[in-house]
């Protein structure tokens, strides 16, 4: 019976979960159905995103333009390879323009990050980051 069925489960760890549901008629035929269900840590997701950020700033300190465009889905990457091949050795100049997180959301594929940085006149500018889920399931970049 229905009123024997919790309504919420809260899964304790991230994981790949089936989840089952047997109901039962008045006249007896039972009925099953199942899910799979995919549980993210967002703190976890969170870390990643934040990672991701934090590489890219890393490597254009070194002025390494084939890495830091690693960063980025492969659907834009030879558009930044190339704009970071051109900067070449100012690249370092680049990361502290980036500025800090300081908020975001993410969904299943699809992630913003809120950017802002300091202005020497003591504004802050704000800029989103997208991210997206590559064809090899990893975080990247595909927007600024």
């Amino acid at each position: 019976t229905l009123q024997q069925w919790p309504p919420s489960f809260a899964y304790q760890k991230p994981g790949l979960f089936k989840a089952l549901v047997e109901v039962t008629s008045s006249g007896g035929q039972v009925y099953t159905a199942s899910q799979w269900l995919l549980i993210r840590s967002m703190a976890v997701e969170r870390g990643a995103l934040c990672d991701i950020y934090g590489y890219l700033k890393a490597k254009l300190m070194l002025a390494d333009s084939v890495a830091s465009s690693l960063a980025f889905a492969a659907s834009v990457r030879p558009e930044y390879l190339n704009s970071f091949t051109q900067i070449g050795a100012d690249l370092p100049s680049l990361a502290p323009e980036l500025g800090t997180i300081v908020s975001g959301f993410a969904g299943p594929t699809y992630a913003e990050l809120l950017v802002m940085r300091d202005n020497p006149d003591q504004t802050r500018n704000g800029f989103h980051v997208h991210m997206v889920q590559d064809a090899d399931g990893v975080w990247r970049i595909s927007g600024m």
